[in-house]
């Protein structure tokens, strides 16, 4: 059979290194066969060169003749036509630039391109893989493109081949068919081979379902052309939306459009005002005029991350979402568990927040002076008090409290080691994120702390908070507020004028040398929720001319996609403000951002009496929801998880009743799924809940009544994602939801839960059996042994086992990135995390003594909670939790006695 050559896709593109460069792009699509520890059997590999132009060769590994196969080292050569030959002299003739457009799969990359395993691992180490693959090479000019050792003999000379990736993986949530419908467009063809999924050779091999196979291959390559037009199409919509220069270059990422886009909208709103240009910087020996994103770097992760010798590189430290185990005794309960989430939570907040450009004031003292002289908490809000804008502070203190909390988490990591563990190449901090009840390390105070602190606090306790000692803190000053970039512009030239607008050294009245920082601290306020507000007026249009259409059709898809298109800026805009990858991120905006969202799941969490919190929302019992008669204090609320823990003094005046309901009668079920406590009868409207969502807000607020006013809990409101009749909960974040029907809601990070996801095992997931377990008999939990599962290697991965100095699996089978390797899953019923710990030292008392027994025995804590070989779960999280509660440092005491009755038994390790 004759190939067809596709070399007439081939443009020019002017030059490079001063010889020609043409340029041919090509989608890339590949199906294979996954075999767990040995290579991928790939099957056939697709080019794609326009949205109707593709061709599907046989892989040459294959070699069963099925289809063409394609020659030499990489496929491309065969596709054009161009034999593959030896370089001839030090210089070829000309660049061909192959631009690979790909939808994240790094099998289709290599092994599904190129027919040399070294030349793959070449290219491999040379890709990164997080939410895209992307080239990254030494090269200060083109740094993503990759010249490889194949040079093609054309018409015109030898040319040597340049490989550039464009991967399109991050360009919208979800997979290749969600991804596709969120621009708008339909994959015809995908659900051609479902029967086949598993054995896709099979259906190449049968001749009469090989053209079904041909069709359904070939749509996942040319689809990619539709995805490149389609994203550029939304680029451009997005950034008319304010009249803006849409950027010349790409953007394939919906993280760097969004930080594109807003950082484009910042140049316009400051216009012909720049006062960044009064600030300089001195670049190989020369100094240089300040660009916006210099001045907006010094409020960033990686500045404050490099502040070496100084506790202000504390201020890196972006504290994340609040996840946790809220009432660790409680394994399961019944009647109407309600599931909410705060409604648009992060863009809620947004819109109630300003972004600063400017340089903000920050606190933090050396290494050289003693701890003695770090400034408390109520020192430092007695001095800046003044000064302080809503949530365009965050303080940094540590401390101990002695009374109990849950508000505010800490980042374990010495404030003076974070430039030591911080990398620009991986500017995530290695800091672990934990809730300490009576200690804080690195905590974060913002105003909406602050506004719990005030609310809920006793005397005695809020002076406590106040004891807490300051490690850093940046915030904008109110006095250098200006609302205007002409304000912010004059103002900023007269300081310049008056003081200068450098860093010098002067000696004081006793001939001592001090440092002078003179640059202005005027900044400009620019309210957020003026650049959200266009996208969400034009989501709300796209979604009524959508709701004219029946779901499922060519119009409601392409409304739909249009409305998410907008929907996408707000959700994605916190994401850019708290990422180090960005000049505009911004690590005061992102630590008042998730502090507000915090403050606002754990007022919600606490007024109900939530069994976990994830990030922004945690189910809770209809007919249980707190109140009280007398407001109760900081540790009351703490501690209102055991109510065995609270004072006998406080806890009559503490009670539960049914949310919404002042009658005796609780909420249940009617046969017909609406929700009754005999007055209302309450069913969904459109898929919702939304006279619980009013009534849940009306009670948190009530909850919260008198004293000082949350503000956090005037700008939320809440949506239910629906009401189920049991909840079975585990560990940090795991739970199961019992829905009317009788079916199962399963959550468990870290597991598969659907289907049989194991490798050559026809059972279910063992967290499926362990949440059977814990309703059935909580007191019998028998042990599972672990199960493998097939995990992709990923390119990151696959060159850090290819470069370690030991044997394994990788080198073993020349294995490369897209290849999959087996990987233990072991599901363990308890797990520490998922407690209430007092302090970081008896936190970490517990794990090293746990972890010895795990090295020594082969089992953890549960050997202390064994009925032969089943695991008393019920005894170990209260006994744990109870020892805990005591201040005690393990499930034994230093002599060797045990506690309530466990015995201590050292088991055979396996």
């Amino acid at each position: 059979m004759r190939l067809q050559k596709y070399n007439h896709f081939i443009r020019q593109a002017g030059e490079l290194k001063k010889l020609p460069l043409k340029v041919i792009t090509t989608a890339i699509d590949t199906e294979y066969v996954q075999r767990p520890e040995y290579p991928n059997n790939m099957l056939t590999t697709q080019l794609a060169f326009s949205e109707d132009v593709c061709g599907v060769w046989e892989h040459p590994q294959l070699d069963l003749g099925v289809l063409p196969t394609w020659d030499g080292r990489c496929i491309l050569s065969t596709a054009l036509g161009y034999p593959e030959v030896g370089l001839q002299s030090k210089n070829p003739d000309g660049y061909l630039l192959w631009e690979v457009l790909m939808f994240f799969a790094p099998a289709d990359l290599l092994a599904g391109l190129f027919n040399d395993f070294n030349l793959c691992k070449f290219i491999q180490r040379h890709c990164k893989q997080d939410a895209r693959i992307r080239i990254e090479t030494n090269s200060k000019k083109n740094r993503d493109l990759l010249p490889l050792d194949i040079y093609l003999h054309s018409e015109e000379g030898v040319y040597q081949v340049i490989l550039k990736v464009v991967d399109f993986g991050k360009i919208s949530a979800g997979g290749l068919t969600e991804t596709v419908a969120a621009f708008g467009g339909k994959m015809r063809a995908k659900n051609k081979m479902d029967e086949y999924k598993s054995n896709m050779l099979a259906a190449y091999t049968n001749p009469k379902l090989l053209p079904d196979f041909i069709e359904y291959a070939k749509e996942d390559a040319t689809i990619l052309h539709f995805l490149r037009m389609a994203n550029q199409e939304r680029t451009n919509k997005l950034f008319n939306i304010h009249n803006l220069p849409v950027p010349e270059k790409e953007i394939i990422t919906t993280g760097t459009l969004v930080a594109n886009l807003f950082e484009t909208y910042l140049h316009k709103f400051i216009g012909e005002n720049k006062a960044y240009e009064f600030f300089t910087k001195t670049k190989w020996g020369k100094e240089k005029t300040f660009e916006l994103g210099d001045l907006l770097h010094k409020s960033s992760v990686d500045y404050f991350a490099k502040r070496r010798e100084s506790r202000k590189q504390a201020n890196a430290l972006v504290q994340g979402g609040r996840a946790k185990n809220e009432r660790p005794t409680v394994i399961s309960d019944e009647g109407i568990i309600a599931d909410p989430d705060l409604s648009s939570c992060y863009v809620t907040i947004l819109q109630n927040m300003f972004y600063p450009i400017g340089l903000p004031c920050t606190y933090g003292q050396h290494e050289s002076k003693s701890d003695d002289k770090q400034i408390t908490l109520g020192k430092f809000l007695k001095k800046f008090g003044s000064q302080l804008e809503p949530r365009l502070y965050a303080i940094v203190v540590s401390g101990e409290l002695n009374h109990h909390q849950t508000l505010v988490p800490s980042k374990i990591i010495d404030n003076l080691e974070v430039s030591e563990k911080y990398s620009e190449d991986d500017p995530k901090i290695p800091a672990d994120f934990r809730l300490y009840t009576k200690e804080i390390t690195n905590g974060v105070i913002t105003s909406d702390i602050l506004d719990v602190i005030n609310n809920v606090c006793n005397v005695q306790e809020r002076s406590q908070w106040m004891k807490l000692k300051v490690v850093s803190a940046i915030w904008y000053p109110r006095s250098m507020r200006c609302d205007t970039p002409e304000e912010w512009f004059q103002k900023t030239e007269a300081h310049v004028k008056d003081y200068g607008n450098d860093i010098t050294t002067k000696v004081n009245s006793r001939g001592r040398e001090f440092v002078a920082d003179n640059r202005s601290r005027y900044w400009l306020a620019v309210p957020i929720k003026d650049f959200l507000k266009p996208y969400a007026d034009e989501r709300k249009e796209y979604k009524a001319k959508r709701d004219k259409y029946d779901k499922g059709t060519d119009e409601y898809i392409e409304w739909d996609a249009k409305q998410k298109s907008m929907k996408l800026v707000g959700n994605t805009l916190y994401g850019v403000l708290a990422s180090p990858y960005f000049d505009i991120g911004n690590v005061c905006i992102a630590n008042n951002i998730t502090a507000a969202a915090r403050v606002a799941v754990w007022c919600t969490a606490t007024a109900v009496g939530s069994y976990q919190s994830i990030t922004d929302g945690g189910a809770f019992n209809l007919n249980k929801v707190r109140d009280w008669t007398e407001k109760p204090s900081m540790n009351t609320l703490a501690l209102w998880r055991n109510p065995k823990l609270l004072d006998r003094k406080y806890s009559s005046k503490l009670f539960e009743k049914p949310l919404a309901s002042d009658v005796e009668d609780p909420w249940r079920f009617l046969p017909d799924g609406r929700v009754s406590n005999g007055v209302e009868h309450i069913g969904k409207v459109d898929k919702k809940w939304k006279f619980f969502d009013e009534e849940l807000l009306k009670h948190v607020r009530h909850f919260f009544r008198g004293g000082f006013e949350i503000d956090i809990l005037n700008k939320i409101s809440y949506e239910h994602k629906d009401m189920y009749t049991e909840i079975i909960c585990h560990s940090q974040t795991n739970y199961r939801f019992k829905e009317v029907s009788g079916e199962y809601k399963i959550k468990a990070r870290g597991h598969k839960v659907k289907g049989t996801p194991y490798n050559n095992e026809t059972k279910p997931s063992n967290i499926t059996l362990l949440f059977d377990h814990l309703k059935n008999n909580p007191e019998r939990i028998p042990p599972f042994a672990p199960q493998t599962i097939s995990q992709v290697l990923k390119c990151n991965q696959a060159n850090e086992l290819l470069e370690a100095k030991s044997d394994n699996i990788l080198k073993q089978n020349n294995l490369l990135a897209g290849d999959s390797i087996l990987k233990r899953s072991w599901v363990r019923p308890i797990s520490l995390s998922m407690f209430h710990w007092q302090t970081d030292a008896q936190y970490t008392s517990w794990v090293k003594k746990a972890d010895s027994l795990k090295n020594r025995t082969g089992w953890g804590l549960e050997q202390f909670f064994l009925n032969e070989t089943e695991v008393n779960y019920l005894q170990a999280i209260n006994t744990i939790q109870d020892r805990i509660d005591e201040g005690k440092d393990w499930i034994v005491d230093t002599k060797g006695r045990n506690f309530a009755g466990v015995d201590h038994i050292y088991l055979t390790k396996n």
